[in-house]
Order: structure tokens, then sequence, then C-alpha cells
């Protein structure tokens, strides 16, 4: 009996299509100064510039990899895809960076 050898790298490239990867959901995110999260209380607001009626981001790893809107699946949260990828710019990602206002002088 004459066994066929797979082509290399096949085995291993259907191995690691078996890997689970970390997927998360980007509302908005922003850079906050250390003294300001310090100064959290239950009741703070924490105001982002992204609209609510953006895209919310898919990333894979930390890696963005669609944009969607949120819906409910039953009692749970889900994601609809609307695109794949994701276009340049803060509009979409949502990250933003908080500058500490100087004081009136």
């Amino acid at each position: 009996m004459t066994t066929v050898a797979s082509p290399p790298g096949i085995a291993f490239q259907t191995q690691v299509l078996h890997i689970s990867a970390p997927v998360s959901v980007v509302l908005a995110e922003k850079k906050v100064p250390l003294a300001a999260l310090l100064a959290l209380v239950p009741g703070t607001m924490i105001q982002f510039e992204k609209r609510y009626d953006t895209p919310l981001t898919l990333e894979v790893g930390g890696h963005p990899l669609a944009c969607g809107e949120a819906v409910k699946v039953d009692d749970k949260f889900g994601l609809r895809v609307q695109q794949l990828g994701v276009p340049s710019g803060d509009e979409v990602t949502g990250r933003e960076t908080l500058r500490e206002e100087q004081p009136a002088t």
C-alpha cells in the first residue's frame, strides 16, 4: 500500500486553524492621567469623543479586524459586522488622548 504524503506545512496549517484568539469589541478608548483615574468614585462619568452611533471596532489579539454595530441576541450582546478592515482615522477607533487643561492665568 502506497501512502501519499501531504505537502509540507499542510498539517501545521490545519493545526494552526484550531488555535483560539482573544476577540474584543471596542466601544471607545482614551488616555486619562493617572491622577484622574485615582479620583474615580462610583457615579463618575467619563465622556468619550466618539459618537454613540459610530461603528464599533472588532479586534483580534489587539489588532483591528472589522467594524460593526451592536445588536441584541436573545439576552446577550453581539456585533453585526458591517465592514471587514478598519478605515483609518480616530473617528472609527474612538482612540483619543485626554489633555490636561492648563489653569487659566
